[in-house]
């Protein structure tokens, strides 16, 4: 039910809405569902869990904004998205591009992905690491 959902946190990041892609019906069985809804509860409830997202600052605005989020909630200034994790990459320090393709990245997340991989997760083109 939508009314299930608190999304209040969320509000303020570009993550959407999620009770409008929830699947209509479980499948998993009331016992799971159970035990998660126990767990999720005693989670929610520990001082070890921190109740507020991340944020930074907006390079365009300033306002804060969800540090996972690429586009800013207050004015939509988006900054490019990392082609390996999805995170935003800020500041020209951190950041990587595909010589070919072009596609953006965090430098730590390139490398460790083409050490791996020796090729562009995007476009599949012979890559290094750059350091």
């Amino acid at each position: 039910e939508d009314g299930d959902i608190d999304e209040t946190e969320f509000l303020m990041t570009d993550i959407p809405s999620s009770h409008k892609n929830l699947p209509k019906k479980s499948h998993f069985d009331e016992d799971a569902i159970e035990e998660v809804r126990e767990w999720a509860l005693t989670a929610g409830m520990s001082n070890n869990v921190q109740c507020q997202l991340p944020l930074r600052k907006c390079t365009n605005c300033g306002t804060k904004t969800y540090l996972a989020g690429v586009a800013c909630h207050n004015c939509k200034h988006a900054v490019p998205e990392c082609i390996i994790t999805g995170w935003p990459v800020v500041g020209a320090s951190n950041a990587v591009s595909c010589p070919k393709c072009h596609g953006r990245a965090l430098k730590d997340a390139w490398n460790a992905f083409v050490l791996k991989a020796k090729a562009c997760p995007w476009c599949d083109s012979a890559a290094k690491p750059v350091y």
